[in-house]
Parts: C-alpha cells; sequence; structure tokens
C-alpha cells in the first residue's frame, strides 16, 4: 500500500538508522526504496538491509535529489508513496495509523503533522496556495503521503526548480478541485535542516516567485512577496555573518 523512498548521498550512517528503525515495523504494506548515489560496491558494502525482502537499493545516482526521487516513483509499486530524507527522524510506530486511514479513504494526498526547525506545521493553507508554495503544506519529505497515479496527471519533478520542485507539483495538485486531500495534525516526523541549505534560501524565493506566477498569482503581488521575504532573508544572513565573527 505505502513506499517509502530514501535519497542518500553518502550518508550511510544516517541511512542504516533509517533503515533499522524501518525493520522495527512488521507492517508487509509497507515497503522501503533506498536511491543511494554511491556505485554497487559501495551501495552494498556500506547499506546494511538485513537481508529483508521489503528493502529494494539503487545505486550509481548522483544527478541530483529530485532525479532519486523520480527514479525511486518509478520503482514503486503500491498505490501511495512518501518521500523520507536521511536526516528525517520518522516515528515508524505511528505507520499503523497512516495504513488504516489509507485503507478506509481515497485520498489523493494525505498530509502528516511535523515538526521543522523547532516549529510545529500541523495545518493547511489552501487558500493561501496562490502566496506560497512554502507554508502552504507541512512538508514534503516526512510530511505528505502521496498517490502515485497524480505523477500520470502532472508528470515527475521538474528539472525546472532546483529548490522547489516537490511544492510546486503538490500546489498544482492542491489547486486541482477533483483532488482528494487530508490532514493528520498529529506529530509523525522532525524534519532535519540538511537538505534545505542557507546558501539555497534566496534561490526558493526565486523559484516560489516563478511558481507563483506560473500558478497564476498577479505578477505585481507576487512580486512584492518576493521583495519582502528576499530581503528579510537578506538582512538575517547578513546578522548570522556579524554574529559569526
Amino acid at each position: 500500500m505505502l513506499t517509502i523512498i530514501v535519497p542518500n548521498y553518502f550518508d550511510y550512517d544516517r541511512v542504516n538508522f533509517v533503515i533499522e528503525e524501518y525493520n522495527t515495523i512488521n507492517f508487509h504494506l509497507v515497503h522501503l526504496i533506498v536511491v543511494d548515489a554511491g556505485n554497487e560496491s559501495e551501495s552494498c558494502g556500506k547499506i546494511k538491509t538485513l537481508c529483508n525482502d521489503k528493502i529494494q537499493v539503487f545505486y550509481g545516482l548522483s544527478s541530483g535529489v529530485y532525479d532519486a526521487f523520480n527514479f525511486g516513483i518509478a520503482q514503486v509499486k503500491t498505490k501511495y508513496y512518501m518521500v523520507l530524507g536521511v536526516d528525517d527522524i520518522f516515528n515508524f510506530n505511528k505507520l499503523d495509523l497512516i495504513i488504516n486511514v489509507l485503507k478506509y479513504t481515497d485520498y489523493d494526498l494525505l498530509f502528516l503533522g511535523i515538526i521543522k526547525s523547532g516549529i510545529v506545521s500541523n495545518s493547511l493553507k489552501i487558500d493561501s496556495i496562490l502566496s506560497g508554495p512554502q507554508g502552504v503544506f507541512p512538508s514534503h519529505t516526512g510530511g505528505t503521503i502521496i498517490n502515485k497515479n497524480l505523477h500520470d496527471k502532472y508528470g515527475l519533478y521538474s528539472n525546472n526548480y532546483k529548490v522547489l520542485a516537490d511544492s510546486f507539483f503538490i500546489s498544482q495538485c492542491l489547486m486541482d478541485k477533483n483532488i482528494k486531500f487530508g490532514l493528520l495534525s498529529e506529530i509523525f516526523c522532525l524534519v532535519g535542516d540538511q537538505g534545505f541549505s542557507k546558501r539555497k534560501e534566496l534561490l526558493s524565493e526565486c523559484e516560489a516567485f516563478l511558481i507563483r506566477n506560473k500558478l497564476g498569482q498577479i505578477f505585481v503581488i507576487s512580486y512584492c512577496l518576493f521583495f519582502i521575504r528576499s530581503s528579510k532573508r537578506i538582512v538575517k544572513n547578513i546578522l548570522r555573518f556579524f554574529h559569526l565573527r
């Protein structure tokens, strides 16, 4: 029913921790796919799957995180998937709750409560989607269960966006009135910060600006949001620089 995709870029201690946590559950309806950037011998030598037939490891993909997502999606045999970063701490003991919800509903997207940067995120802001996509939904990694069939309609994660391809994809889905979605506000995951480098904050604002325009936001409003948010990030970075010194 559910496949968890874990992209890994040479962080073998963390990916093995995720695998060990996954192996504590007994659900045969939940599978794990690891997409590793290492070569075959490196991946096989350093990733400990404990001979579990529910775990697949694919290696050699080092062309970026969204390519890893897209490759992993192509391997998914279940109806649903979710993405989990190696720096995310997911509560695997709560998977039974997720499985029960998926069994008895026909959601296309199921959002989960998360904690990111110490802040609890367990609500949806669908009315603010044109002002986003940041902050509209809890998180892509560790916080969103996705019906794989949505990619038949919207395609895979676009290489046009290096930081917010996942946000663009989910925002498109949420703007479709035929898409059914739900929210489990209970906290399921502590989302790590490694996947969102401080050096890419301004790039994310540029991409958010382009995405808002593509989704139909009025240009003047979109530009004002970009100016305000990017200015705040620049000021924060300057203050952070002098603080570190």
